[in-house]
């Protein structure tokens, strides 16, 4: 069985899975996912993503005021 994180929403089985999920699969299923760019093999998110993002080196934005005035 192969692990795949879906990139994007699609049914499986019958059963709607959400971007972010990550399902068992077989090789043919995992290939065929990963080919229409639907997922990618979870291995290769973990390892390309850092497990820790404090020691990463992407800014995230914080979001500290609103995005318009504030009537007063």
């Amino acid at each position: 069985m192969y692990r795949i994180k879906l990139l994007k929403t699609h049914t499986h089985e019958g059963q709607v899975h959400f971007a972010g999920h990550v399902l068992e699969v077989d090789e043919m299923t995992a290939s065929w996912l990963i080919q229409y760019s639907v997922g990618k093999a979870a291995d290769e998110i973990a390892s390309s993503s850092s497990e820790d993002p404090a020691s990463s080196n992407i800014d995230v934005p914080t979001k500290n005021k609103p995005n318009r005035k504030v009537k007063e």
